[in-house]
């Protein structure tokens, strides 16, 4: 079969987070070109639909936004 691509969830997203390492937050090695900035997840604000949370890999942590605002996407690949 062939691969789907979508935007990962918050828990995905955080998954990615390397707790040794800051701006980015993240395996350069793995992941390189990783800007140290916020990065959307699929995950809304529960009770709040216009908000996402998100995953700041400048520090690692995640929080959340209005969907309207800029961050980054980074897709992972599902097999069918």
């Amino acid at each position: 079969g062939g691969f789907a691509w979508r935007v990962p969830n918050n828990k995905e997203l955080l998954s990615l987070v390397e707790t040794a390492c800051y701006n980015p937050a993240i395996n350069t090695s793995m992941f390189p070109g990783t800007a140290s900035a916020g990065y959307w997840s699929s995950s809304s604000l529960a009770g709040y639909p216009s908000y996402a949370w998100n995953v700041g890999f400048n520090n690692g942590y995640d929080g959340y936004d209005y969907k309207a605002y800029g961050n980054y996407v980074r897709l992972v690949r599902s097999s069918q």
